[in-house]
């Protein structure tokens, strides 16, 4: 028998917790029929060495007679804010013998008090602008790396979404983050660990904001457009970095930041992007980038409720479907077909001349009020082959009708972007019955594009 599949509230290696005492659990595997746990012990440590020569420095749980294997509670050393913790479990069996240690797992602790942040809410200056969803803001921040870094963890909540980049790569693989609350009462915010990521000298952090549902332009069923919450993208974000010699800093949001507008000419969650490649930015994320057209941060209101961490499976992109027939249309209209109902976005494909207007209609629904409804529009930098996703929107959709391209289509040209929460499996199900398979099948894949961030 072994233990594997460790997790910490029921999340995989999670970064940034903020429950001070996590529950604990494991799968048992073994290829013996009626084999059963009997015992097992824990051990918790501050690092990976000290977990590798079997010490516990934060808890060792010694030997406890139990079959219990989900949500064993911590209970060790009191745990603080940013905490690393490393950990491992070893199970007796149903005859006594010990199963040899598992596979090292993870956590780390976010913040846990409010006086932990040190950054401020920030965006860009609005003061003289309507309350709609045009113009979503980038901002950035340039700092500097001069020692050798033990550790480097960073906590942000965009609101309503927000992409981090780090030296103008991507952070993560998360999208449409942070999953969509009740903003007036809780926000979330997600973590991650940076520690390899940064480099000696000069660094620059960049942020793209987005409105999502906390700044909902139009009427729909539930009345987002007269939310209590409504208000424009605001960022808060913290990095702590701790020095190989002991010594800290941190670089936190605050109106030393730099502004500007971009490429996002509109967004809103199920509408669609207005996206002009005209208006990048080249290296924007960049220490090198000139900024010198930016405008300095704005320090904003903030958030009436509860700031806590994300402690739920992101969301990604988990499939990407080539169309399985496309159809020419009048006036230079495409419709693809994806064979199957998604939730998510397409990724376009395309060359032409600078200026050239791309318009993905999803489900050929069409404006509502002169705006699209799940609609994306594409303005070409002519630059020569050009991909996009928009990645701050997201629609229920089996075709898309795709109009404006400058040359006919392939099935290289539109490719589907399945987008859900990237839970796992937990079981399966098939059987003597065609049928039942199918209906199994659909109302998985059912049940997969309801869920982006919360089952709706």
């Amino acid at each position: 028998m072994r233990s594997d599949h460790l997790r910490c509230e029921y999340l995989e290696n999670p970064q940034g917790i903020d429950s001070a005492e996590p529950r604990l659990s494991w799968v048992l595997r073994s290829k013996e029929r009626a084999e059963k746990q009997t015992a097992y012990q824990l051990l918790v440590a501050s690092s990976a060495e000290k977990l590798e020569q079997g010490e516990g420095d934060l808890w060792n749980s010694g030997k406890v007679d139990s079959d219990q294997s989900t949500q064993v509670v911590y209970g060790g050393v009191p745990l603080r804010s940013r905490m690393r913790c490393y950990w491992k479990v070893q199970v007796w069996g149903a005859k006594g013998h010990a199963a040899g240690w598992s596979e090292m797992a993870e956590w780390s602790m976010g913040l846990l008090q409010p006086d932990d942040w040190a950054a401020t809410w920030i965006s860009i200056d609005r003061k003289e602008r309507p309350l709609d969803s045009h113009d979503s803001p980038m901002l950035r921040k340039v700092f500097r790396v001069a020692k050798e870094v033990r550790s480097a963890q960073i906590s942000i909540c965009g609101l309503g979404y927000y992409e981090l980049l780090l030296n103008g790569t991507k952070v993560g693989d998360h999208v449409l983050d942070p999953a969509w609350t009740t903003y007036h009462k809780s926000s979330l915010y997600v973590t991650y660990d940076l520690t390899s990521a940064l480099d000696a000298g000069p660094n620059a952090l960049g942020v793209q904001l987005a409105n999502g549902v906390y700044n909902q332009e139009f009427e729909d069923a539930w009345d987002f457009q007269r939310a209590p919450w409504r208000a424009y993208p605001q960022l808060l974000l913290q990095l702590d970095i701790v020095y190989v010699d002991g010594s800290r800093e941190r670089v936190a949001s605050d109106p030393s930041w730099k502004a500007s507008t971009g490429p996002i000419e509109w967004d809103q969650l199920r509408m669609g992007v207005m996206y002009d490649a005209r208006k990048e930015q080249p290296g924007w994320a960049r220490a090198e980038f000139d900024d010198s057209t930016w405008t300095p941060a704005v320090q904003r209101e903030g958030i009436t409720g509860k700031l806590s961490a994300q402690m739920s499976e992101p969301i990604k992109v988990m499939k990407t479907l080539k169309a399985v027939d496309i159809q020419a249309g009048d006036d230079g209209e495409y419709t693809f077909d994806f064979g199957q109902n998604i939730a998510g976005w397409t990724r376009l494909k395309v060359t032409g001349k600078a200026g050239t207007k791309v318009t993905l209609d999803h489900g050929s629904h069409g404006l509502v009020r002169g705006e699209p409804l799940q609609t994306n529009v594409y303005t070409l930098k002519g630059t020569g082959p050009e991909t996009w996703e928009p990645g701050f929107t997201y629609h229920g959709f089996q075709r898309v009708t795709v109009s404006g391209l400058p040359s006919a289509p392939d099935t290289d040209t539109v490719d589907a972007r399945v987008v859900y929460t990237a839970f796992r499996d937990r079981g399966s199900f098939e059987c003597s019955s065609p049928l039942l398979n199918k209906i199994v099948k659909m109302s998985r894949w059912s049940y997969r594009g309801n869920f982006v961030g919360i089952p709706t």
